[in-house]
């Protein structure tokens, strides 16, 4: 009898040590999992703050197009180009905004903008002048969002 006992005793410790392992290796895929979960809400959020301060930027890129647009209705600014083709002027470097284009500077980005003039049209008629018509194009450029641009353009008309 004393020699099932110690084997009885022998199987409970080998059964213990087996629920140990057990509970250490479900302890281990919980961790795993929640800390996998832990990423994916880094993740997403890093993904929800890049994407609304990129709608941020075009927003403001928006607003301050509207302001130079109205302040340009008055008088030309001097940043004035030569009709140049939409995707040629996309395709302009930084450098060249910089030397080329009126600029305006924010905490989060840095805008350029040129104007380029379309022509007159005879036929429109603004207060009994002929219309003139402009292209007013926009760079912002996002300083938290590297190598984002944000291109916005804008035609107006004013009198000759």
């Amino acid at each position: 009898m004393a020699r099932i006992r110690a084997i009885g005793v022998a199987m409970k410790c080998g059964e213990n040590g087996f629920v140990l392992l057990l509970t250490l290796v479900f302890l281990q895929v919980i961790s795993m999992t929640w800390l996998l979960a832990m990423f994916e809400v880094t993740l997403s959020l890093k993904q929800t703050t890049h994407f609304w301060f990129g709608r941020e930027v075009v927003r403001a890129a928006d607003t301050l197009l509207q302001a130079v647009e109205a302040k340009a209705i008055m008088t030309l600014p001097v940043c004035m180009i030569t009709r140049v083709p939409v995707a040629e002027i996309s395709a302009k470097s930084d450098s060249w905004w910089r030397e080329n284009a009126c600029e305006f500077a924010s905490a989060d980005a840095e805008y350029h903008y040129v104007v380029e003039a379309l022509g007159a049209d005879a036929c429109a008629l603004l207060n009994g002048n002929t219309a003139e018509y402009y292209r007013m194009t926009l760079l912002a450029i996002p300083k938290r969002l590297k190598g984002t641009r944000v291109l916005l353009q804008s035609t107006f008309v004013k009198p000759a």
